[in-house]
């Protein structure tokens, strides 16, 4: 997760867009204190809110999954 964080906050500072500006984008509620809550990881952004950061910077956040499954059947 920190490593999405960092991408997001050093793409915003590409941008020049302030903590407020990005916040503003996603029409957070007190959008500065948010989003730099979650660049100094004080909060961990939900997956939806990863998603509409991503979208504020014109990026695009696509979450996957990977189950491990186990290669012998059962009763073997």
């Amino acid at each position: 997760m920190s490593d999405l964080v960092a991408q997001l906050r050093d793409r915003r500072r590409e941008l020049g867009l302030s903590q407020r500006a990005v916040g503003e984008r996603m029409s957070l509620a007190a959008p500065q204190q948010r989003i730099g809550e979650w660049e100094r990881r004080v909060r961990i952004p939900s997956a939806d809110n990863l998603a509409s950061w991503a979208a504020a910077l014109g990026a695009q956040f696509t979450l996957t999954s990977a189950i491990a499954l186990d290669a012998t059947p059962e009763g073997e």
